[in-house]
């Protein structure tokens, strides 16, 4: 039996800082309506997946940073005998991520946990003092920041001039984020990491 563990992690440039996230409603309000909570897709996660010695004996998955779960449903419908723990930050997307389990029939597989997530050099440090090692990292590419960042700025768009000003500061932050990733596109972006540990 082999154990994987899926994660993505962010790269900015220079001193640039992502927003604090301790705001769920607020980023919740943001991103409720989106369809991801992060660069990345289908393809993507099918790519990672395929350059993992002996997939079909994969039956343990952590997948960290989850969002709304679709790399997780992906590697459910990928991975038919494996079970996923599927780590997110945000209280409302575990519990959006539970209930679209229990509506696609894979919650007896799909394991939703609510904890923090780790930086991109805590999350390959932690996972190879754990045994682990890397299978596979790569710069999620354009398509996956695209579907990502373009929906986001049409959210930030739509919801200019809100009267909330925790929402506005929010939606500045992404904002800046945006505009980084955009002009920064060799240094900013979304890295994907694999991690497997052989337990037979």
């Amino acid at each position: 039996m082999e154990s994987l563990i899926f994660a993505g992690a962010w790269k900015w440039p220079g001193n640039h800082r992502l927003i604090p996230m301790s705001h769920d409603d607020v980023i919740y309000e943001i991103f409720e309506p989106l369809s991801q909570g992060a660069p990345g897709n289908d393809a993507s996660t099918l790519r990672a997946l395929g350059e993992v010695p002996g997939r079909d004996s994969v039956r343990q998955v952590l997948d960290i940073g989850v969002g709304h779960g679709r790399t997780t449903f992906t590697l459910a419908q990928a991975l038919p005998d494996a079970h996923i723990t599927a780590v997110d930050i945000h209280p409302p997307f575990v519990e959006k991520l539970a209930s679209n389990a229990r509506e696609a029939g894979v919650a007896d597989r799909v394991h939703p946990v609510l904890e923090d997530m780790a930086t991109e050099t805590a999350i390959q440090s932690h996972a190879e003092a754990l045994g682990y090692r890397l299978v596979s990292s790569f710069r999620v590419p354009k398509q996956g920041h695209d579907a990502y960042y373009l929906p986001l700025e049409a959210r930030v768009a739509e919801l200019a001039g809100h009267g909330n000003a925790d929402i506005v500061n929010v939606l500045e932050s992404f904002q800046e984020e945006i505009e980084i990733a955009r002009r920064d596109v060799d240094e900013a972006g979304y890295t994907f990491f694999v991690l497997q540990r052989d337990e037979s």
